[in-house]
Parts: C-alpha cells; structure tokens; sequence
C-alpha cells in the first residue's frame, strides 16, 4: 500500500484499504474492518471509483452491522443499494439486499426482511448467478423463519442446501442445513432436527465460531441439544 501511494496510485491504495477491512472483518476484527473501509472511502473525492464506491460502502454496512449500530449500517446499506441501480451493477444489488434482509431481521421488521430477501433472490436468478441466488434462500430462509412461515421456510433452506453440495460447498450446505434443523425444531420436531445437525456437531466442537452464518449454525445446534437434554450445549 505504502508502494501505490508512493506512485500516486490511490485506486489501488483504495482497493487495497477496502480488501484489509473485509479481511479483517472476516476475522471478526470489526474495528479494524471499519477502520480500513472509512480510510477507502476517504479516497473517494480522489478517485471517484463508483463500483468501488459501492463495495465499501455495502462493506461498512455489514461491519457495522456485526458491531450492532444497526442505524449507520441501514444508511450505509441504502446508499450500496442505490449505487449499484444507478451503475447498473445488478449481482452486487443482489448481496445488497441480502444483507438488508438480514439486517431487517434483525430489526424486528420480519415482512421488510422477507421482502429484500425475495427481491435479492429475484435479481441474482435474472443475473443466473447460483451463488447469489443461494445466499438470498439463507437469508430470505430465516427471515421466513422468524416471521413464523415454516413451510417455506423450510423449502427455501433446502433448495439452498441442495444447491451448495451439488456445486462442492459443503461449508454453506451445512449453513443451510442448520436452517432447516432450526425450522424442524419450532414446529416442535426435536428427533427430526437433531437427526440433521447430528453430522455437522463434530465440527462445531472442533472450531472457534467466525461469522453470522456460523453463528446461526450453533444457536441452532444449541437449541436442539439443550431441547435433547445434551449437556454438549454447555460447550
């Protein structure tokens, strides 16, 4: 970095400044996420990069959202939103809203979340990109969870689990996995939820929880646990 800026190279300084805030961010080093992003976003008035632009300021949505100042993190959301329909950059609008589904849920505003899930969901199957499509059914599934619609809920978690292990992800299939233990569990079919999570709780036992999915994934393993009476949950 200190090489870009040396050379005057402050799009690449930016990206750069932007990539070691999700970095770190991905470690759950949150501050210093937030710190990197709002030095990229400083060198905005410099470059004037809008697809950048637009993956910082939906990057200081979710970092501030795992921070809990979930107000800064809607308006950061918002703007990402809107960046990415006025340069027409429809896939980055489909993670967008995926994060404002989860964000909204976490709000308490369970329609508005199922809403951007959907809509997130919509625009990655016009884009055909899988991948995006699967991240909307997570998010969209929890949020159909929380507002109590469990048969869809459930349909949801399982195209996104079936998805993701055809394509090799196994991480993500677990994720969503857990989603579907989690909707079994609140229509009270404990034996069949803790018959779904049963493979994935050797490797909960084994690592340090990193990320929002993650965490779903031992909420979800501890609820059914403490349901069956297991003292793992303890762990």
């Amino acid at each position: 970095m200190t090489i870009q800026r040396s050379l005057g190279n402050r799009t690449a300084e930016q990206r750069i400044l932007l990539y070691l805030g999700i970095n770190c961010t991905q470690l759950e080093e949150y501050q210093a996420g937030r710190a990197y992003q709002l030095a990229a976003l400083n060198l905005l008035s410099v470059t004037g990069n809008r697809p950048l632009e637009m993956r910082i300021v939906g990057g200081l949505g979710y970092t501030l959202s795992m921070l809990g100042d979930y107000q800064a993190a809607l308006e950061y959301l918002m703007s990402a939103r809107r960046i990415s329909q006025e340069i027409q950059w429809r896939l980055q609008e489909s993670y967008t809203l995926h994060n404002l589904c989860c964000l909204q849920r976490k709000l308490g505003n369970f329609d508005l979340a199922v809403e951007y899930g959907q809509e997130s969901l919509r625009v990655a199957l016009q884009q055909a990109s899988e991948d995006a499509a699967n991240w909307a059914r997570f998010h969209l599934g929890y949020a159909l969870l929380a507002r109590g619609d469990l048969a869809q809920a459930w349909q949801t978690f399982q195209q996104a689990q079936a998805s993701w292990q055809a394509a090799g992800r196994l991480k993500q299939a677990r994720w969503a996995t857990a989603g579907m233990a989690a909707t079994l569990c609140q229509q009270g079919k404990v034996p069949e939820a803790t018959t779904l999570v049963a493979p994935i709780i050797p490797s909960l036992l084994e690592q340090v929880p990193q990320g929002e999915e993650v965490y779903e994934m031992y909420l979800t393993c501890h609820a059914i646990l403490t349901a069956n009476g297991d003292m793992r949950d303890d762990t």
